[in-house]
């Protein structure tokens, strides 16, 4: 008997290696900002749902925190400083050494392990695609409206959109973290400006098939499949109660019933 509960021991080692011998991940936060006093650690659990975990009084404006997840998958983080109301996001597994550093204000600068390699790729493509953007914009408001150039630089911002998005698809596609690649991809749908179903599903399509059953996954997969719910409930604040409640009647009884469409019937009965 004692035999056999040495080999399970050595088994249940060997299986578990990970979680025991990684130890607690640790991230070193330098803001920059010798006037800010504290930090806080939040958790970013699932879409719309955080939770703060910690916080720590700033040295100079820097500060540690360390934390051991209860699995051995990435985990999703934020931090904020003082009651900022911009909260830059880092993740993190057993073991991760990171460090979270404030270029300005509102830009940070991630580093230290391999999600935050793909972070940086990542952030880096969005960088350009507000810079062109902001050039064409520019363009625009120089040339005036009525301009016989303005179809064409629109086509042009289309085009840079079109390229940046799909720049960001084949991103999402080489990420081999299920957790990773799947909140990008969630990031990308929750964060866009415009509700555009056939991008938002190349999104889900980029991902592989263990991203797939992420949580943040699951949100791109409802958006799409109720997309008609969900494209109304990010526009009734700016419709008209009678026309709102119209257009949820018309929707099929399957988004009614979505999570998209349960919000637009408490947002209507608050109405009342």
């Amino acid at each position: 008997m004692k035999k056999f509960n040495f080999l399970l021991t050595i088994l249940v080692v060997l299986t578990f290696p990970t979680i025991s011998l990684a130890g607690p991940w640790k991230i070193i936060v330098n803001t920059n900002i010798e006037s800010a006093k504290k930090a806080y650690l939040v958790s970013v659990i699932s879409p719309g749902f955080e939770k703060m975990l910690d916080s720590a009084d700033l040295e100079k404006g820097s500060c540690t925190f360390s934390r051991s997840n209860d699995d051995i998958q990435l985990h999703i983080f934020r931090i904020v400083v003082d009651a900022g109301t911009f909260k830059p996001i880092f993740f993190a597994a057993n073991g991760d050494q990171v460090m979270l550093e404030y270029v300005s204000e509102n830009v940070t600068k991630l580093s230290g392990n391999k999600a935050a390699a793909y972070y940086a790729m990542y952030q880096d493509i969005q960088q350009r695609e507000a810079s062109d953007q902001h050039a064409v914009m520019s363009e625009i408001r120089q040339i005036g409206i009525d301009s016989a150039q303005l179809k064409v630089l629109n086509t042009i911002s289309k085009n840079k959109l079109a390229a940046s998005a799909n720049e960001k698809i084949k991103l999402v596609q080489s990420i081999d973290d299920p957790v990773l690649s799947a909140y990008l991809a969630y990031e990308e749908v929750f964060a866009s400006k415009t509700e555009n179903i056939e991008l938002y599903q190349k999104y889900h399509d980029a991902l592989g098939s263990k991203a797939q059953q992420n949580l943040w996954a699951k949100y791109v997969q409802d958006v799409v499949q109720n997309f008609e719910a969900y494209q109304l409930l990010r526009q009734s604040k700016i419709i008209k109660p009678d026309q709102l409640k119209a257009k949820y009647e018309s929707l099929p009884e399957a988004q009614k019933k979505s999570g998209f469409g349960q919000d637009l019937a408490r947002e209507l009965a608050a109405m009342k």
